[in-house]
């Protein structure tokens, strides 16, 4: 196994011991891009103790998280068993095929520096201090809360996805313990007024997020403001777990009372070759629903504004003080 992969745990053995239990004999596998490097690793050792006559593919279709399951490859296959590495099951998506998620927990993490950087962020608030992470990092941090909990006021909150911040109400300040910029992004917006930071578990960097969004939130309202006066709208509802009817129906409603015209499309991937196939030219504004993050990150640049489905639901109802993310 190679030293990138050993860092992370797949628990093949219990995975192995589930294929087992439930007789499943075609097997989709499906994980994140960045670990899709570890695919070869996985199946030689799901063989190994699952046996040879089991027979295992690999998706390498979207797995942007719990929301994406792959189930049109799993039909296609005829698996009987879905096994989704790297993401804990999505609250509002349940596939129809039998899934089990791995969350894939990193291994690799310093944790006497992790326990520094905290130890420093407990000595500066009075108040509770609550982490947040993501699915690699739960061990981590519940580790963490037991050997700091004699010295400060501090706990797990919740685990957080690009669509779904975590509730943080009664914290004093907020550590997001995770990769990048992506999800302490999501947990600035959510809450822009409360004290939040960020902590890389890989570069043990602690940042704040405040600037950054900050900075999108004064982009996110200058689009709104040139959607204010849309006849002519595209909703784009996505496929699976990014289905969200609820939201369109709430968001057509508004439309119609308001005697705005729309179209509705549906796409399981979207980026901006797929918005320019179907001439956003045609229309004035465009709402993706499928992950707020979309139109947020990827489709920033586009020329018609590209809202949210919590933009769309603050336009349309003329609430626009308090900024509504995801929707």
């Amino acid at each position: 196994m190679s030293p990138f992969c050993e860092d992370y745990d797949f628990e093949l053995e219990h995975v192995a011991s589930v294929i087992t239990a439930t007789g499943a004999k075609r097997i989709l596998i499906q994980l994140p891009e960045g670990l899709q490097k570890c695919s070869e690793v996985v199946v030689s050792e799901l063989r190994k103790h699952a046996g040879s006559d089991v027979d295992i593919f690999v998706s390498l279709n979207p797995s942007y998280g719990a929301c994406l399951v792959d189930e049109y490859t799993a039909d296609s296959i005829g698996a009987d068993l879905i096994v989704h590495f790297g993401h804990l099951e999505y609250p509002y998506y349940k596939p129809r095929k039998r899934t089990i998620f791995i969350p894939v927990e990193y291994r690799g993490a310093d944790r006497d520096k992790i326990l520094n950087v905290l130890m420093s962020v407990c000595a500066d608030e009075a108040g509770k201090v609550c982490l947040v992470t993501t699915a690699q990092h739960i061990k981590l941090v519940n580790e963490v809360v037991h050997a700091l909990a004699k010295h400060c006021s501090i706990e797990f909150r919740d685990t957080i996805l690009g669509c779904k911040p975590a509730n943080t109400w009664g914290c004093g300040k907020t550590v997001v313990i995770a990769g990048g910029k992506f999800h302490c992004i999501t947990q600035a917006l959510y809450a822009i007024n409360d004290d939040v930071l960020c902590l890389d578990p890989y570069t043990y960097n602690l940042w704040n997020p405040k600037k950054d969004a900050e900075r999108i939130l004064r982009v996110r309202y200058w689009k709104m403001y040139n959607a204010r006066d849309a006849r002519k709208w595209l909703l784009i509802d996505g496929m699976y777990g990014q289905s969200r009817p609820e939201v369109l129906h709430r968001i057509t409603e508004l439309l119609r009372n308001q005697d705005r015209n729309y179209v509705v499309a549906k796409v399981l991937r979207l980026d901006e070759y797929v918005l320019r196939n179907i001439g956003i030219e045609n229309f004035d504004a465009i709402v993706v629903l499928s992950c707020p993050r979309i139109a947020i990150d990827d489709l920033e640049h586009i020329e018609v504004p590209v809202l949210t489905p919590g933009e769309a639901l603050m336009l349309l109802e003329g609430k626009l003080e308090e900024y509504r993310y995801p929707w």
